[in-house]
């Protein structure tokens, strides 16, 4: 039975995400080392967890330095826990590497969408790998899906599919200049737009064709003008309820909070128009040094909704959680 929006609002209240388990925890417990920035992929017998690991900058193999791809029993006991393949960021000669998403390809195996800083441009872009297994994964074979300049924006970066009635789509993380400001060649010289002031971010979605190819159609939620949410409304994915498709995002007033975004909800009817929901603030935090509890990715289990997410700790680090969410 597909639950309510109250329903699944209702349990969101109950939730403390202090009491969850915790799958992967950072490799130091300080601040800018995470782990996290997850997608999951139920299986029959297992579920496939993609993962990011980052460092502070300054430090060896800074920022974004791995991604991989982790099998998980289907009791999500973490102790079954295993790393089947991972990505150093040197093998694709880049700043950084954010989010993947791992799918069924249509004609079978897998398909991994990831995000990473375009070497070219030091813009983020969109890439995905075929492979019959993932722990065979070769990320030689990529191909591009997405840049910067092919969305017309400063950045194009987190790529979540999700399947409907009405096909495939990608929701993605866009950077969309300030009209203000402007971008200059130093803003993309850091190497992430996200993290200046010249640009806010906000969800774009793409259509899978007949084909098989992906057609950008365009922004589909955008900061407001003001609020908790100003600089940034991320959607990391989607689930259905009875109303139509909920909408889990990231949001934050200020470029000086990236990488600590904070949890918000939106609904929709088709993924091309939303209601935010928290309008007057974040529905859920931490707990943690910054409160920030984001990335969610809302997948159902046994007909159950589970929420795997990125938690910032007490003591600045961030590890990699998943909630079961008892309605």
């Amino acid at each position: 039975m597909t639950l309510t929006l109250k329903q699944v609002q209702r349990a969101l209240k109950r939730w403390d995400p202090r009491q969850d388990t915790v799958l992967m925890e950072p490799e130091v417990t300080a601040p800018n080392y995470w782990v996290g920035c997850a997608s999951a992929l139920v299986e029959d017998d297992r579920v496939l967890i993609t993962f990011r690991r980052r460092r502070p900058r300054g430090g060896d193999a800074e920022r974004g330095w791995q991604i991989g791809v982790a099998e998980l029993g289907i009791d999500l006991d973490p102790a079954s826990l295993r790393e089947i393949v991972t990505v150093h960021k040197d093998e694709l000669g880049t700043a950084s590497m954010e989010r993947a998403c791992l799918v069924p390809a249509q004609a079978g195996g897998y398909e991994l969408y990831f995000s990473y800083v375009d070497p070219a441009d030091e813009r983020w872009r969109v890439d995905v790998v075929q492979t019959d297994d993932p722990a065979r994964l070769d990320i030689r074979d990529r191909r591009t899906v997405f840049t910067a300049a092919s969305v017309g924006a400063e950045g194009v970066k987190d790529p979540r599919v999700v399947s409907t009635s009405s096909g495939d789509f990608m929701i993605l993380s866009v950077a969309r200049a300030k009209v203000s400001t402007g971008v200059s060649k130093d803003a993309h010289a850091t190497q992430d737009i996200y993290n200046t002031d010249h640009a806010i971010s906000l969800t774009g979605l793409a259509k899978r064709d007949e084909s098989g190819a992906w057609q950008y159609q365009g922004t589909t939620l955008a900061p407001p003008t003001t609020g908790w949410d100003s600089n940034v409304t991320r959607i990391g994915s989607v689930l259905q309820v009875a109303e139509g498709m909920l909408g889990f995002y990231d949001g934050e007033s200020t470029w000086e909070h990236n990488y600590e975004e904070l949890a918000g909800l939106a609904l929709s009817a088709d993924l091309q128009q939303w209601e935010r929901l928290t309008v007057d603030g974040p529905y859920q935090r931490s707990g943690g040094a910054t409160d920030s509890l984001r990335y969610i990715d809302a997948v159902e289990l046994d007909g159950v909704p589970h929420l795997f997410y990125e938690f910032t700790r007490t003591d600045g680090s961030h590890d990699l959680r998943v909630h079961r969410l008892v309605v």
